[in-house]
C-alpha cells in the first residue's frame, strides 16, 4: 500500500491474489480515526511512497522491486519472526507452534466475527469458505448440551 492510496478520506487497497477473479480484492477502507492515527506513523524520515517500508542495510536494486525501500513478503515474514523471538513471546511453545505473521491476519477475522461483523470483505475473500479457512483454530467452543436420559434396561431386554 502506498501514500498515493490514501484519498478522500479512504484507503485504496487492491489485493494482488484476487484482484484479476474478483471484486472482493478491491477495497475502499474508510480511514477512521483510529486508522488515520496508525497511517500517519507511517510517516518518518525515509522518503517512501510505501506506508509499511525499510531503510535496507544496503541498496540493492532487486527484481521485481519498484522501490529500494519495499518490503517484500519474506522479509516481513522473518521480521516479524525475529522480533515476536526477542520479546520472548510464546518461548514455552515449541518452534512450529509458535505464531507467525499470517496467523495475525487470521486471528484478525476471528475478532471480526467475535464483535458480529463480516469479515470476508475487509479480507478481500471471494468466499466465505476461504474466510473460514482463515478462522480455523480460532473458533469459540460451543457446548451442546446433552442429558444422558438412556434407560438401558428398557431396550436391553
Amino acid at each position: 500500500m502506498k501514500f498515493e492510496d490514501v484519498r478522500e478520506g479512504y484507503l485504496y487497497v487492491v489485493q494482488n491474489k484476487t484482484e484479476k477473479a474478483s471484486d472482493a480484492g478491491w477495497l475502499k477502507i474508510k480511514v477512521t480515526d483510529q486508522l488515520g492515527e496508525v497511517l500517519s506513523r507511517c510517516r518518518d524520515d525515509i522518503l517512501s511512497p510505501y506506508l509499511v517500508h525499510r531503510r535496507p542495510e544496503r541498496k540493492k536494486k532487486r527484481e521485481g522491486k519498484d522501490h529500494w525501500t519495499k518490503v517484500d513478503e519474506r522479509f516481513l515474514t522473518r521480521a516479524f519472526k525475529d522480533a515476536r523471538d526477542a520479546a520472548g513471546c510464546y518461548s514455552d511453545l515449541k518452534e512450529e507452534e509458535m505464531p507467525g505473521f499470517h496467523e495475525v491476519r487470521a486471528l484478525s477475522l476471528h475478532l471480526y466475527k467475535r464483535a458480529g461483523k463480516d469479515g470476508q470483505k475487509i479480507a478481500g475473500h471471494t468466499t466465505e469458505g476461504m474466510t473460514r479457512n482463515y478462522q480455523k483454530g480460532h473458533e469459540d467452543v460451543v457446548w451442546s448440551e446433552v442429558e444422558a436420559d438412556l434407560d438401558i434396561g428398557e431396550i436391553a431386554g
